[in-house]
C-alpha cells in the first residue's frame, strides 16, 4: 500500500507544526485521521498509544515514590513515638523511686 498524503492535508498539518502548537497538531491528527493512508493512521495511533503508556508508567512511578516517602515518614513517626514512650517510662520510674 502506498503511503501518500494529499498536498492540502500535508500543508494544513505543516502550518500547524510550524506554529509550534502541539495541542492543535494533536487535534488535527485526531480529527483528520481517516484522511491519512492506513499505514500513516497506524503510525499515528501507535504514537498516541506509546505516549499514553509512557505517561501511565511515569504516573505509576510517581505514586510508588510517594508511597515510599509516606512509609518512610510513618517509620520515623513510629520511632519517635517509641522514643517518647521510653522516656515517659523512665520519668515515671524515676518518680516512683
Amino acid at each position: 500500500m502506498t503511503n501518500i498524503i494529499s498536498d492540502d492535508l500535508y500543508k494544513d498539518f505543516m502550518a500547524i507544526v510550524d506554529r509550534g502548537d502541539e495541542k492543535a497538531a494533536r487535534e488535527f491528527l485526531v480529527s483528520h485521521l481517516k484522511e491519512f493512508p492506513q499505514e500513516t493512521q497506524d503510525a499515528i495511533i501507535m504514537a498516541f498509544v506509546e505516549e499514553a503508556l509512557g505517561k501511565s508508567a511515569e504516573e505509576t512511578k510517581l505514586i510508588a515514590d510517594f508511597q515510599k516517602q509516606g512509609l518512610a515518614a510513618i517509620d520515623e513517626l513510629e520511632k519517635s513515638k517509641q522514643e517518647l514512650e521510653d522516656k515517659k517510662k523512665m520519668l515515671e520510674l524515676k518518680e516512683s523511686m
